[in-house]
């Protein structure tokens, strides 16, 4: 379950920088 945890966090962190420069 950690793992997957980890796993979608990563993907989500993957996919974040482009919200976070929409945001900023």
């Amino acid at each position: 379950m950690l793992r997957e945890i980890k796993q979608y966090y990563s993907v989500q962190i993957d996919e974040m920088p482009m919200n976070i420069a929409d945001l900023i």
